[in-house]
């Protein structure tokens, strides 16, 4: 550090020299045709920075409108989100309530088909289906 405070002190003792005029127009001269020959390509990013700002900075209205469009997204963000699974659990009606609907439902479906109607009787279950193949009852007589 100490090294460092003594090199400072050297170089603000000594004159500081003009640079030459020719070759300060020779640097500036080559600067500015390397800035013209190079195209005026700005990064993607740069570009739609550059663009929102000079949309959006002079007018506040656009300001407002844009911040008007996100609190009308969060909104309908909020207002379509499906309730809670314990919610959802204390509406669903009862199982008893839910029977007598569907037994009301297939009684419509009937009137409006035409079939006759049988209140009242449940629906029996059928048989689980036998093997149809001789095959298993000669395998086991085997």
């Amino acid at each position: 550090m100490n090294n460092q405070d003594e090199f400072e002190r050297k170089l603000e003792r000594q004159p500081q020299r003009q640079i030459p005029p020719a070759w300060r127009a020779a640097i500036l001269s080559a600067a500015r045709e390397a800035s013209a020959s190079r195209p005026g390509r700005r990064p993607v990013w740069s570009a739609i920075n550059h663009l929102f700002s000079t949309l959006l900075w002079p007018r506040p209205e656009a300001w407002a409108g844009l911040a008007a469009v996100w609190l009308l997204v969060f909104g309908l963000n909020f207002a379509a989100r499906e309730p809670s699974r314990e919610a959802a659990l204390r509406e669903t009606p009862p199982a008893a309530q839910m029977r007598d609907l569907w037994r009301q439902h297939e009684q419509t479906l009937a009137e409006l088909v035409g079939l006759p109607e049988r209140p009242g009787m449940p629906h029996r279950k059928m048989p689980p289906p036998t093997p149809r193949s001789q095959r298993r009852e000669d395998f086991l007589h085997a």
